[in-house]
């Protein structure tokens, strides 16, 4: 009779986005997810060092993952409010993954990390938040800094491989901007 050992062993769940094995749990060793996020750089042990003295480290976009950029007010419009918390909420249940909150351009800006595909349909008419790729770099702060000063992890990601997907995003904004026009139309 077979014994449990006998088995031959699983291979691990291929992921089709990354072309890599991936195995998704709810959450990694924060080690493993800093390990991966620095792994975007091509000098990932100066980044770990960097993060690890507590300094922000510039990431370029476009092999591991991309941002969307997207400006504070429409956030906050599709939230329904400016509290830190429920922008929180709605990066972990609606977004789905990792926000970063920061500055552009002296206004509050948040970045969601979705992947980066060389050629992706991102419409023409969301100018105001753009899919930042290959030649885009994003100043990422240490994994555990989720509190101000800015920039900081509005939702840190909580496994390898955890991004926010781009449909998700894309929904948010569309919120957020119908949000704004509601408003500015009854004024």
């Amino acid at each position: 009779m077979p014994q449990e050992t006998d088995r031959p062993p699983v291979p691990p769940l291929l992921s089709p986005l990354f072309g890599a094995a991936a195995v998704r749990t709810d959450s990694d060793p924060s080690e493993a997810v800093a390990a991966w996020l620095a792994g975007a750089h091509p000098k990932p042990k100066r980044v770990l060092r960097h993060w690890e003295a507590g300094a922000d480290e510039l990431l370029p976009l476009g092999g591991r993952f991309a941002a969307v950029r997207i400006p504070g007010a429409i956030l906050h419009a599709a939230v329904g409010s400016d509290d830190d918390q429920a922008l929180t909420v709605v990066a972990r249940d609606t977004l789905r993954g990792p926000v970063i909150a920061g500055t552009y351009a002296r206004r509050r800006t948040y970045w969601a990390l979705v992947p980066w595909r060389a050629h992706v349909y991102w419409p023409s008419y969301l100018t105001d938040t753009p899919y930042l790729g290959s030649g885009s770099y994003l100043t990422v702060p240490p994994p555990t800094c989720i509190k101000e000063p800015i920039p900081y992890w509005v939702t840190p990601p909580r496994y390898r491989y955890d991004l926010c997907s781009r449909e998700h995003v894309f929904n948010v904004i569309i919120r957020g901007c119908s949000a704004m026009s509601r408003e500015a139309g009854s004024r």
